[in-house]
């Protein structure tokens, strides 16, 4: 069940696990880069604003102390004015505000107002409490709401006091606010005030040179949180807690010469406005890098993926019986590749051969059983003709010819009856008893056959036909045309795991150069034709037992020939040494 379910398992395509790859390491390394830089440059933003609205802020304040110093020094130049001075202690000694005294300061005020247009109103208050008003907006000494002031605070010698007037300006299209600057008027020792002097601005003097970045709103405040000036005319004098932020920001930074606040308001949405528009640049950038990357790595991978494609097709072809495909060797393909694609080629058309070599020889194979089971009619024919002559020589009491043909008889059906079998030792001695019996009628002399082989060698098997063609040779080669008595030793014996069996005769014995081809140490065509038949014991000894078989002679002429046979064990036939008669000896 686990087979299967594993079998059953997705797996993916080499593409398929090179996205993946270029995912993991293309993608995903710079989207984590990409996610800490645009972390980087939120905190970075966020202090490069915070810098920039502290140093903002900053300004404003410094512009701030700048205006006032500006009036400040209209204020001293006018305070310390002996004739200023002169003039308000006349006037407050005067029981009439209408005399000449009053007049010259009435050209005084207007001469200031004259060289500072940015002053909306003057008031000068004498020690005894008449008022000089001078209205800039009408040229009027009339009592005006620019010119309406809020007494100021105690002043010390030589102190400006800072204040909001206590009501709005009425313009046509607008209402405005006031601030004022006052400052003591003292004798000519510097001990005794005889006056005071009000200086009334208005508001947009303030908010208009401190209003320099359009991503800021700037408020003054007095210390209740009051507003003095603001670009909106309709938050003057309302608190500071009523502007409403919609999504801005307000800094707060104290003025230490008035005791007023200084507010900013500053949008957000400016900023990080800009903030998205960087990232998107760079997450456009990073993308642009990755799709660039990949499209690389693919432009440059993908004739190593289709030559891949290219195998696996071909592969698909060879499991169908398709041995004529072939790989084509693209270009721009690394060594590693087009060493797969030759071998691929190369064991390709190696299997081909292969695959044709052993059909051609299965098809040799059933033809030659066909032609085996044609001829199957031919032994019949010669088994019953056999009989019949067999009952002829009986009839005539010809015993021997008889007995002649049953041992012919006997050979045919061996040699016939599954060749290439294995056969017990007793059965393959019982045969070459039957055909040394007719062999031995071609001889001049008496054949005197001798059988050494140990009882526990009869029941193990060898192949059929094996000593036959040694027998064979040994009978016509070395013994035929001997005068003498004849003989034939067959001995086996164990080597080890093999089974030694000789042969041994009496006869001419050979030359030394035939020895030497038998053995295989030298080749000669013409000679080694007529020893066909150990030439094919050869063959089938490495068919039938490979490298656990060995062969060769020893001879010396005129006197003997003895054969080396070396074959495997095999296991043993139960009741093999019965089923076709004794051992001869």
């Amino acid at each position: 069940m686990d087979g299967g379910e594993h079998e059953m398992r997705y797996r993916p395509t080499l593409r398929e696990a090179f996205v993946l790859v270029c995912m993991a390491a293309i993608v995903l390394p710079l989207s984590v880069y990409t996610v800490f830089f645009q972390m980087r440059t939120w905190a970075s933003l966020n202090h490069y604003v915070e810098n920039r609205m502290n140093q903002d802020l900053e300004n404003k304040n410094m512009m701030v102390d700048l205006i006032l110093d500006k009036y400040e020094m209209v204020l001293y130049d006018f305070c310390t004015d002996e004739e200023i001075v002169m003039l308000v202690e006349e006037i407050d000694k005067e029981t009439e505000a209408s005399g000449e005294n009053s007049r010259r300061l009435e050209r005084k005020l207007n001469h200031v107002y004259n060289r500072n247009e940015t002053i909306k109103g003057i008031t000068v208050l004498t020690g005894s409490g008449k008022v000089f008003l001078y209205d800039g907006g009408t040229s009027s000494p009339e009592l005006t709401s620019w010119t309406g002031f809020v007494f100021p605070p105690q002043l010390e010698a030589g102190g400006n006091a800072y204040m909001g007037a206590g009501s709005l300006v009425r313009t046509a299209d607008e209402n405005n606010g006031l601030i004022q600057i006052a400052r003591g008027i003292y004798d000519a020792g510097g001990r005794h005030r005889t006056g005071i002097v009000v200086l009334g601005i208005s508001q947009k003097e303030f908010w208009e040179k401190g209003q320099k970045d359009p991503h800021s709103e700037m408020f003054l405040c007095d210390q209740d949180g009051k507003i003095l000036a603001a670009r909106q005319s309709e938050f003057i004098h309302e608190n500071i807690s009523s502007v409403p932020r919609h999504n801005r920001i307000m800094i707060s930074r104290r003025n230490e010469r008035t005791g007023w606040m200084v507010h900013n308001f500053y949008s957000v949405h400016e900023f990080r406005q800009d903030a998205v528009v960087d990232s998107a640049i760079w997450v456009l950038s990073s993308l642009t890098a990755m799709v660039l990357f990949a499209g690389l790595a693919w432009y440059l991978t993908m004739p190593l993926l289709n030559s891949i494609d290219d195998v696996e097709d071909a592969m698909i072809q060879v499991e169908e019986g398709n041995f004529q495909v072939r790989v084509e060797r693209k270009k721009r393909l690394p060594k590693e590749m087009v060493r797969i694609i030759d071998g691929f080629n190369n064991m390709t058309e190696h299997t081909g051969n292969l695959v044709n070599q052993v059909r051609i020889s299965m098809m040799e194979q059933k033809n030659a059983e066909l032609s085996a089971m044609e001829a199957q009619m031919d032994p019949h024919f010669l088994y019953n003709t056999l009989d019949t002559i067999n009952w002829k020589a009986l009839e005539k009491e010809e015993y021997e010819i008889s007995s002649m043909l049953g041992a012919l008889a006997d050979i045919l059906r061996y040699s016939i009856r599954n060749p290439g079998d294995t056969v017990s030792v007793s059965q393959e001695l019982y045969w070459l008893d039957r055909y040394m019996m007719l062999q031995k009628e071609k001889l001049e002399g008496p054949l005197e056959v001798t059988v050494d082989v140990p009882e526990e060698i009869l029941g193990c098997r060898i192949h059929k036909l094996l000593l036959q063609p040694f027998v064979e040779n040994a009978i016509k080669h070395g013994l035929y045309h001997k005068r003498g008595s004849c003989q034939l030793k067959i001995r086996m014996g164990f080597a080890g795991q093999q089974i030694h069996i000789t042969v041994w005769d009496n006869g001419k014995g050979m030359p030394a150069e035939m020895l030497e081809i038998l053995n295989g140490t030298s080749s000669q065509g013409e000679m080694q034709r007529e020893h066909v038949g150990i030439a094919n014991v050869r063959k089938r000894l490495a068919l039938y037992y490979g490298e656990e078989a060995d062969l060769y002679f020893e001879s010396e002429e005129g006197s003997y020939t003895m054969v080396h046979l070396f074959v495997g064990v095999l296991p043993a036939l139960s009741g093999d040494r019965s089923q076709e008669g004794e051992v001869i000896g």
